[in-house]
């Protein structure tokens, strides 16, 4: 895996690049965000297409989306970043090689500090919630609240070797230093599972942590919160395709990537939800 910034003179990047491999598929893949006028955008084989053309594809251990012309995979690390940092315009993410986005350090801080690196403009959130509701999604639990400003927290099924609550206020550097070093993980006893099914078969030992009911293990620091971060990471970035994370309170017990997408998309088509001008 390399990083390449290329700088201008006051110091902020024309370009980031960085190559690595899939979590799941296990190709090489490029990178390369650059600089770019309107909203987040995604660039494939010379086809660019606005992320609002995209639609989520595919849920099972992480997030895909498709648009008429490509499909992307494990995008929800490099959205979170985004949301994170605030980020809603001014860049376009060229992918090349493999259509997985690699997994870097197993969370979102790489690729928070190269998102950093191009001194993109930021700005609030247009989602918000506007009544409460309670969405139940499968055994998920969604509570929306409204608020002037973002707070989410979730609740997680873990073994007792890890701590179950995870929160965030919505601070950018809040996600930098809390949330965003937080590593993907796999309970013990899915590993034979994705060994089966033939993922995961290209990760960093540095980058996930497997998680028992004695222990967490994975090269150190590792701390009891950092699995239950992560799902909240997960959350983040999830939101990030319904132009969120929403201004409000939002309280999930048991998230996973598809009840996220599919308690937005109630969240909105009841009006719980709403987009703003900003």
């Amino acid at each position: 895996m390399s990083t390449l910034a290329k700088s201008r003179r006051d110091g902020q990047a024309l370009r980031v690049i960085v190559e690595g491999i899939g979590l799941h598929h296990g190709k090489e893949v490029r990178l390369e965000l650059v600089r770019a006028a309107g909203p987040v955008q995604f660039e494939r084989e010379g086809v660019v297409r606005s992320i609002d053309a995209f639609q989520v594809s595919g849920t099972r251990f992480a997030t895909s989306i498709a648009c008429d012309a490509f499909e992307l995979h494990t995008v929800e690390h490099f959205l979170a970043a985004l949301a994170g940092l605030g980020v809603r315009g001014g860049c376009c993410l060229r992918v090349s090689g493999g259509a997985e986005l690699p997994l870097l350090d197993g969370g979102a801080r790489e690729y928070a500090s190269w998102v950093a690196k191009l001194g993109l403009p930021t700005e609030r959130s247009s989602l918000r919630i506007v009544r409460p509701v309670r969405i139940e999604v499968g055994g998920s639990i969604y509570e929306l609240e409204p608020g002037e400003e973002t707070s989410m927290s979730v609740e997680v099924e873990l073994p007792t070797s890890c701590d179950r609550k995870a929160s965030w206020n919505g601070a950018r550097g809040t996600f930098i230093d809390e949330i965003a070093p937080a590593r993907t993980f796999a309970i013990e006893s899915e590993v034979a599972e994705l060994t089966k099914l033939g993922l995961a078969r290209h990760v960093e030992p540095r980058s996930v942590l497997v998680v028992s009911e004695a222990a967490i293990f994975g090269e150190a620091p590792i701390a009891r919160h950092e699995p239950a971060r992560h799902k909240l990471l997960d959350l983040i970035g999830d939101a990030y395709l319904h132009h969120g994370p929403p201004r409000g309170v939002m309280r999930v017990l048991r998230p996973g990537h598809t009840h996220n997408h599919t308690a937005f998309a109630r969240a909105l088509g009841m009006g719980a939800l709403t987009m703003e001008c900003m």
